[in-house]
């Protein structure tokens, strides 16, 4: 996403001081809380907690369990995510909320950022990332209804 943007990676030691507003996905963020007060923060998050709570704006995220995608293991395995709850409220998928922003933001390009569905997100993460060139999406799973042996429900 920021590729198709135009940016680049910077540490948080070279967030250059012309960067005026900093878009956090996540709760974590590793910029000192001073250079962090002079920031404009947008951030997209499960839980409010840590930099969020200074955010300027905060939009909800689907947490792990709600969401349709992929995610990579400690082992470093590649493995599909289905969402086992709906999300609450108007959570979106992260990948979702950064879309949504692009295309609201003057500056961006929102045909660059025309994502719709998560397999998409990943189709372009099999292009852009080798590791990954071999990795397909599959097809999707059926809803499952599972009982445990012994309970009553």
């Amino acid at each position: 996403i920021a590729q198709a943007l135009g940016l680049t990676t910077r540490s948080a030691t070279e967030l250059a001081a012309d960067v005026r507003c900093l878009v956090l996905l996540g709760t974590e963020l590793p910029v000192d809380d001073a250079r962090l007060r002079e920031l404009e923060l947008i951030a997209i998050t499960t839980h409010e907690r840590g930099p969020v709570v200074q955010a300027k704006v905060a939009l909800p995220a689907s947490a792990w369990a709600e969401a349709s995608g992929t995610v990579t293991n400690h082992q470093g395995f590649v493995q599909r995510m289905h969402p086992a709850f709906a999300p609450p409220g108007q959570a979106l998928a992260a990948w979702e909320a950064v879309v949504r922003l692009a295309q609201a933001t003057p500056a961006a390009a929102p045909a660059k950022l025309g994502y719709t569905h998560a397999r998409e997100v990943f189709k372009d993460m099999t292009q852009a990332v080798p590791a990954w060139s071999t990795l397909t999406w599959a097809r999707e799973a059926r809803p499952l209804a599972l009982r445990f042996a012994g309970s009553r429900g």
